[in-house]
């Protein structure tokens, strides 16, 4: 999806302030146009159906769990990643002292995101769990839904990035 946005160029790399207002605002109105009609496309229903029924019955909760796995697998991921292409293979002594360019520094990045979405997403799982009616649970499952589905998309992503362009064995 971001490739797609990217070749459109709805991309905010680069560019001074007055062109990255100009791409932000289409941006986000395909982000909120998104998510205000996600819960009710069949799409949605379809898959919270999927997971109701072949996983739990606690969407949201196994969201919070989903996230966590594409969290670690994606850190895997990078590990071989820069073990496979790095000389010397990966820098455990210093991790965070290694510079990781191209592909593999895209890998970094959706890591990192990922992270950081998954920090808000649990709190806001968390108030919306005990604040919300069961419509608004709905809903919030149906965003949960929507969450996981673009944190595959996303992630994912970078990673085929590095297993076509990065490795050299």
């Amino acid at each position: 999806m971001s490739s797609f946005f990217r070749s459109v160029g709805l991309s905010l790399d680069g560019g001074d302030f007055k062109a990255m207002n100009l791409k932000f605002i289409p941006l986000m109105f395909v982000v909120i146009s998104t998510v205000r009609m996600w819960p009710s496309t069949a799409l949605a229903k379809v898959l919270v159906d999927a997971v109701r029924s072949n996983v739990t019955e606690h969407v949201v909760h196994f969201a919070l769990f989903y996230l966590f796995v594409i969290w670690y697998l994606l850190n895997w991921g990078y590990m071989i990643s820069v073990t496979l292409t790095k000389p010397g293979g990966y820098p455990n002594s210093a991790p965070r002292a290694y510079k990781a360019e191209g592909a593999i520094y895209r890998v970094k990045c959706s890591i990192e995101n990922t992270f950081e979405s998954m920090v808000c997403f649990i709190i806001a799982v968390i108030i919306c769990d005990k604040v919300a009616d069961d419509k608004a649970q709905e809903l919030i499952t149906s965003w949960a839904v929507l969450v996981m589905l673009t944190r595959t998309i996303y992630p994912g992503e970078s990673a085929c990035l590095v297993g076509a362009s990065s490795y050299s064995g």
